[in-house]
């Protein structure tokens, strides 16, 4: 089936969805894994959350609310039904992580600076989700600590008229 499928990827991709139609994780629409518009919802630049007890100090960002179609997309992701959204969820974490590195506050990049490291925390998945390996929170938190790296030695020097020093960007796990 492999090889069949590597000679005539086209003809067994449109086989298959015969069988077993494909529809957006967002919205439902038929024929596409998700379509453009749910995908632009994970192209915004992250938003900072306010008001997230749960978080104690710690600074919440988030790519969109999680309501309309992010909400049944998330959920696919997470639960498992959609694990055909891993690269397109690695990719937006990228993006927001690239973003970030670039629109740091300034307090954060010189906290980071003095420890010379910068941890991305995801939010601890479920016990459940935990014993079945499907941890997508740290694999979406490594999507985000890998955009951010591509930005992380530029924006961390040691004083403001130091010599660079290289910083280290870590998904804390």
């Amino acid at each position: 089936m492999a090889r069949l499928s590597s000679r005539f990827p086209g003809v067994l991709a449109d086989a298959l969805r015969v069988g077993l139609p494909v529809s957006c994780a967002g919205c439902g629409r038929w024929d596409t894994p998700l379509c453009a518009d749910c995908a632009a919802l994970l192209a915004a630049p992250p938003h900072r959350v306010e008001h997230v007890d749960a978080a104690g100090g710690v600074t919440v960002w988030a790519l969109s609310a999680y309501t309309g179609p992010v909400r049944p997309l998330v959920l696919g992701w997470k639960n498992g039904a959609r694990e055909d959204l891993g690269p397109v969820m690695a990719a937006a974490g990228e993006r927001a992580g690239s973003w970030l590195a670039a629109h740091l506050l300034p307090d954060a990049v010189t906290a980071a600076a003095a420890s010379g490291c910068l941890l991305v925390i995801p939010a601890p998945s479920g016990l459940g989700r935990r014993l079945r390996g499907r941890l997508v929170a740290a694999d979406f938190a490594d999507a985000v600590a890998r955009g951010l790296a591509v930005g992380w030695p530029e924006a961390v020097r040691t004083e403001a008229s130091g010599p660079r020093r290289p910083g280290r960007v870590a998904p804390a796990r």
